[in-house]
């Protein structure tokens, strides 16, 4: 007997549409779509993500990081490629190197490019002597990162080291949830507390950081946090979860930016939408509209877990209200 070793099953927008078809008939199983059939179903795809988003506020949720670069900067600016990123790792030095080395081995292997980085695509910081050090890493051989460039400052063992991708996320979020900052030096976190914007400068000085304000700024595409009072020094990450719009399907092999228990929704929703299209009887594109919401009413319940989150608001729609006896309502 064998069994699977994987629990990732991910499908793509080709995957989804072409279920569609197969539920409005269009489809016999085996067939895949036509060009046409594949423009049009995933244009009405991603009208259908819009919809789920803006009526029952299905969105993402998942941590970000950025760096506070000077001494009392008191603002960051998040804005396309600029100054954020969707992960970060907190890692030991294991032996004393000098500022030339560019080997450099740390207590455990690094687990950010489980979440689908290459050695390549990251950056090692160092936080030391009143400076930031930086350098990208080239190749890693059992947890032994080789550097591009050395750092240009000796470790000592236990020494802290932070890894971020080298490229910054395009992605900004729309709002946080909670927001703390790390000290770069020894990686305490503590969370920040949220206040009004007339209530930032009440506090004169640079010391630690203990309260923010968040804006997004409309139509400009860029969000602000500023942090009260001014960091005394500029080796802070600040940290948070926050809430971001979900991604549409760009490209029709692009993979969905939704959990797994999200795609049959997805399928029977699309479906139900396609029907008109391709003349489907109107009580088997009613029965379609059942299964829908059955299946969005069961994945809105789902118990998440990992770095991404999808809170439904459950109070405006029939689609996910059930009664006593579990019938929808």
């Amino acid at each position: 007997m064998a069994f699977s070793t994987t629990s990732d099953y991910g499908q793509t927008g080709t995957d989804v549409i072409t279920e569609a078809l197969e539920l409005c008939g269009v489809l016999a199983e085996g067939e895949s779509p036509s060009s046409a059939q594949q423009t049009s179903s995933l244009r009405t795809l991603n009208s259908y993500i819009k919809t789920l988003g803006a009526e029952y506020n299905i969105y993402a949720q998942k941590e970000f990081y950025t760096l506070l670069t000077r001494n009392s900067q008191d603002q960051s600016v998040i804005s396309g490629t600029k100054n954020h990123w969707d992960i970060m790792e907190q890692a030991e030095v294991a032996t004393a190197y000098t500022s030339t080395d560019t080997d450099i081995t740390l207590t455990d292997a690094l687990t950010i490019d489980n979440y689908g980085y290459a050695i390549a695509d990251l950056t090692m910081y160092v936080f030391t002597s009143g400076a930031l050090y930086t350098a990208d890493i080239a190749s890693e051989a059992t947890a032994t990162y080789t550097l591009d460039a050395a750092l240009g400052v000796d470790l000592a063992v236990g020494d802290i080291v932070w890894i971020l991708p080298t490229t910054a996320s395009v992605y900004f979020p729309i709002k946080l949830h909670t927001l703390g900052i790390v000290d770069g030096n020894n990686g305490q976190y503590t969370e920040l507390a949220q206040v009004a914007q007339s209530d930032l400068y009440r506090s004169q000085g640079a010391s630690r950081p203990n309260a923010y304000y968040q804006k997004r700024e409309a139509g400009s595409g860029s969000f602000t946090i500023r942090v009260n009072p001014a960091p005394d020094d500029y080796l802070y990450f600040l940290k948070g979860w926050a809430q971001y719009q979900i991604r549409d399907v760009d490209t029709i092999t692009d993979d969905l930016y939704f959990p797994q228990e999200w795609y049959l929704p997805l399928a029977y929703g699309l479906a139900y939408l396609l029907a008109p299209k391709y003349g489907v009887h109107p009580a088997e594109r009613a029965a379609l509209k059942e299964a829908a919401d059955e299946f969005l009413w069961l994945a809105s319940t789902y118990d998440n877990d990992g770095s991404v989150y999808f809170m439904p608001a459950t109070s405006n729609t029939t689609a996910f209200r059930r009664d006593d006896e579990g019938n929808g309502a």
